[in-house]
């Protein structure tokens, strides 16, 4: 049995996040609920929770505000927020766990879903926390977080080549050479490579825009990279990577 807080400053929140809990998710027992920042780090020092449902937008301060005064997280966090598109973008980069208002019961039992079954791993998730305060500077988020076998590592997507993205293995080459590979990526691995100016050009090869030097034009035509690596254009035509490129680089 998982002990959870509920943080949200309006109690009509509380209470269907109370009903929610009760209805679909057995798991869970609330041993506590909280209206404003102070109010939240008092209860969670005094009950030492396995999970918070954090409401973002608060009264004299941000849920984030609450987590920067704890810095050192032994709880799971599953964000409640009604903020805009980019600020998502910041939780789906950073494999952080939220709920959009209004709450859709499906996506409510997902999110505690995920948050047992990474619980019961014993992952380390302090890496994805500190991943979002940086993407969520960001206007486009740059850092991936990305699942190991104990833990999660961060990426800098400006500094990946190309990215070898298969059903149950995703490897990154990066700048220097060096792989870094994980058997069970984002959900959302595909969207996010294409947001951030990846091209799917031949089987499972999504390739860095930035990062092409050269485009060469003999054959079905290929691609260099800063590195030196040349890569086949299996699925796109020449001309037609010449536009995305283009494109992309304007």
């Amino acid at each position: 049995m998982l002990r959870a807080i509920l943080v949200d400053d309006e109690i009509a929140a509380v209470r269907s996040l109370e009903l929610l809990i009760k209805e679909y998710c057995p798991e869970i027992s609330v041993v506590g609920s909280a209206r404003s920042i102070i109010e939240a780090m008092n209860l969670i020092r005094r009950e030492t929770p396995d999970l918070v449902f954090l409401d973002i937008e608060m009264p004299h301060g941000s849920g984030f505000d609450l987590l920067e005064a704890l810095p050192n997280l032994n709880f799971d966090i599953i964000f409640i927020t009604a903020y805009n598109q980019y600020a998502v973008k910041a939780f789906k980069y950073s494999a952080v766990d939220y709920i959009l208002k209004p709450i859709d019961i499906d996506e409510f039992v997902k999110a505690v879903g995920k948050v047992i079954a990474l619980r019961s791993s014993r992952v380390s998730t302090r890496a994805r926390y500190s991943a979002l305060f940086d993407n969520l500077k960001e206007l486009i988020p740059q850092k991936l977080v990305i699942p190991q076998e104990k833990s999660f590592q961060t990426i800098d997507l400006t500094k990946v080549m190309f990215v070898n993205a298969k059903k149950n293995a995703v490897t990154f080459t990066m700048n220097n050479g060096g792989l870094i590979s994980c058997s069970t990526c984002s959900e959302h691995i595909y969207d996010i490579l294409s947001e951030k100016g990846f091209l799917n050009i031949c089987a499972d090869c999504f390739v860095n825009l930035s990062k092409v030097m050269k485009v060469n034009k003999a054959g079905k035509g290929s691609v260099t990279l800063e590195n030196g690596v040349i890569l086949e254009l299996e699925l796109i035509s020449k001309d037609d990577f010449i536009d995305k490129l283009t494109k992309f680089s304007a």
